[in-house]
């Protein structure tokens, strides 16, 4: 999927989220974004390393099955943009360090990146990778966003993991994400 695709298929779960859920876009400006404790959840994964083998580790039941992280993540107020701190992930990846920044749509998670991530320890023990990880989420509301993380991956151990596709290469989330707390 070319980040054209990315571009449409946000305006397109947009809209959707917009009518079907009672998100109210129209009177909701970015400044009024309070933060707190979201749940994000995966809809989609485009797999530009291994084709298609990163689908299991994002979307564990199936590309039809809506993955919700393990983790928790705190998103800060407007008013405390641009902000850094450390962000818990799931399994494989490890706790690490965010920049989180205000675009033209919402929010933007940079800064992010993990060395030596074993991806998937059972099918291909030691293959370590590097990773760098963006996101531009759309904030609908105080409660809901929407957006896409681009996981940029380098530094295959060639001993260990299976061929991929290009060096670095792009791994992009499609993600819906609802406040908790």
């Amino acid at each position: 999927m070319n980040v054209f695709s990315h571009v449409a298929l946000g305006a397109i779960l947009f809209t959707a989220c917009s009518k079907d859920t009672g998100v109210d876009t129209a009177n909701f400006s970015i400044s009024d974004f309070s933060g707190g404790t979201f749940q994000v959840t995966t809809i989609a994964v485009a797999d530009g390393c291994m084709d298609g083998a990163f689908d299991l580790i994002f979307m564990p039941e199936g590309s039809e099955t809506p993955s919700d992280w393990s983790t928790t993540t705190e998103f800060p107020a407007f008013e405390n943009l641009p902000s850094t701190y450390e962000i818990a992930l799931q399994e494989p990846f490890s706790s690490m360090e965010v920049t989180v920044s205000e675009s033209a749509t919402g929010l933007r998670v940079g800064d992010a990146a993990q060395s030596g991530v074993e991806l998937d320890e059972e099918t291909w023990p030691g293959c370590m990778v590097d990773m760098s990880i963006e996101a531009d989420l759309m904030v609908q509301s105080d409660t809901q966003m929407m957006g896409s993380a681009t996981l940029t991956t380098s530094s295959f151990d060639e001993d260990n993991c299976p061929a991929i596709s290009s060096e670095p290469c792009e791994i992009v989330l499609d993600l819906t994400i609802s406040r908790i707390e």
